[in-house]
């Protein structure tokens, strides 16, 4: 027979008498239930094996610590300090454990929220349900925030989100139209250089030969002559 004395934490001076399976955490319905925000809500295990006490975490977001040191699996011997966020539970063998709460029993603020049934007269039973408790709702926003901060970046990157997409596709809108606007100017600025290189080029004169004044003379006239 063992159990777990709190020595520091919320619910100091307490102890817990073990069973075969005993979970610790944050969640009410736990053997072992603590509040505290660096708990998780089924944060570790204590099991009772043929050859002893084992305590086992169970991928704590803050770890478990025994005898200061970060353990995963790890027999539990007399006098073992247990951390669990900021509670130290010691673990004592016992023969006959005077304990004050065991640890099959739901914890008082459980029963407080349990749902209560009311029989009215000459009516069917109904279940009324207490509001929840600012406890409960403190422990589901830090079980969010843990599984957000479970998710690697590589998840979050197999998802691109829609803006990333759309400015992808303007990207390329726009650089398909300055590629067309670099080819019309390059066609423009060649039809410049070609024309500038026709007007540039020396224009060839035809010299015609000069008529003459002199009466022009047959062949008759030249025998008249001679």
């Amino acid at each position: 027979m063992a159990i777990l004395i709190v020595e520091a934490g919320e619910r100091l001076g307490e102890k817990f008498l073990l069973d075969n399976i005993t979970i610790i955490g944050r969640l009410a319905t736990n053997p072992i239930h603590i509040e505290d925000d660096r708990i998780s809500r089924e944060h570790a295990k204590v099991t009772r094996e043929p050859d002893g006490f084992y305590i086992v975490d169970l991928d704590s977001r803050n770890g478990t610590l025994v005898n200061g040191e970060r353990i995963k699996l790890h027999k539990l011997i007399d006098d073992d300090l247990i951390t669990i966020g900021h509670t130290h539970l010691r673990f004592k063998e016992v023969d006959e454990a005077p304990v004050e709460q065991p640890a099959g029993r739901p914890s008082e603020e459980a029963m407080k929220t349990a749902p209560k049934v009311t029989i009215p007269t000459g009516g069917e039973p109904t279940t009324s349900v207490e509001p929840t408790t600012r406890a409960e709702i403190k422990s589901e926003l830090s079980e969010e925030i843990d599984e957000i901060e479970s998710k690697s970046p590589s998840d979050v990157a197999k998802k691109p989100s829609q803006e990333s997409v759309l400015s992808k596709i303007l990207l390329l809108g726009f650089s398909l139209i300055f590629f067309i606007a670099l080819l019309l100017l390059s066609k423009r600025l060649g039809e410049v250089m070609i024309d500038r290189m026709i007007k540039s080029q020396p224009k060839t004169k035809t010299i015609q030969p000069e008529k003459s004044n002199l009466p022009v003379r047959s062949h008759a006239d030249r025998s008249a002559a001679t």
